[in-house]
């Protein structure tokens, strides 16, 4: 069985490497970026991820916008999206709208209790 591989994308490094370390543990490839300009990089460059996990609010675009620009690019458009904020207020109609796909989750980031059942559940 070949390695799961995730992206996650968020301006905080500590949860960035907290993730990393944990998905590690559970046996996936993890790729960290700081923020949307270096997570379009890394996916400019790099196969098809099995899941993207994003920060909604991050300084120089938010979660909603790598959603949009992820599907409109062929090569990840596919890809499974799940969007964390701590800041619930912030999730508006259009987010909802932009993840009603059935491959697009939004999640609460403090709740990380529930984070890898979500997980194992996108990459089934």
């Amino acid at each position: 069985m070949t390695q799961k591989s995730i992206l996650v994308v968020d301006d905080e490094s500590a949860w960035t490497k907290l993730v990393k370390r944990a998905g590690e543990r559970r046996g996936y490839q993890i790729e960290e970026a700081c923020g949307i300009s270096q997570a379009q990089a890394i996916l400019g460059t790099h196969a098809p991820f099995n899941l993207i996990i994003s920060d909604m609010n991050m300084p120089g675009g938010n979660g909603d916008e790598l959603f949009r620009w992820i599907r409109e690019h062929p090569h990840h458009q596919a890809t499974p999206f799940l969007l964390q904020t701590a800041d619930t207020s912030q999730i508006t109609a259009v987010t909802k709208a932009l993840l009603a796909g059935g491959n697009a989750r939004l999640r609460d980031k403090l709740s990380d209790k529930y984070l890898w059942d979500e997980v194992e559940e996108m990459l089934v």
